[in-house]
């Protein structure tokens, strides 16, 4: 391998190595009910999309909607939730689109406790 091969596989490594870093220790500053939901959410919102994902989600909306209760203003949460929980009633449909939903409502939730 030559000196160039070498020093750009070293480079490439660093920069992976570091953004996998980045990633796994990035925390929010959420109150505990938020940061309930979003444990429960975010390792799904991150999966590739697929049956896997659709499954997990789906048998997890429950857990979600209980979640929403605890959180101040999160009607439109909750309403997200319960819309994707219809669409998981057909093992067939697609819930990307619900989830999205949930995921941007989750933000608007979210963002209105940051300083």
């Amino acid at each position: 391998m030559t000196l160039f091969k070498t020093a750009l596989l070293v480079v490439s490594l660093f920069l992976s190595i570091t953004h996998l870093s980045a990633e796994g220790n990035h925390s929010h500053d959420f109150p505990k009910e938020i940061m309930a939901f979003h444990h429960v959410m975010a390792p799904l919102w991150h999966m590739d999309e697929g049956a896997e994902r659709t499954n997990l989600s789906c048998d997890t909306t429950d857990k979600m909607l209980s979640l929403t209760k605890d959180i101040a203003d999160s009607e439109n949460l909750a309403n997200a939730v319960t819309e994707m929980k219809k669409t998981c009633t057909d093992k067939k449909a697609n819930i990307q689109a619900d989830f999205k939903k949930v995921h941007d409502a989750f933000h608007k939730v979210s963002d209105k406790t940051k300083k």
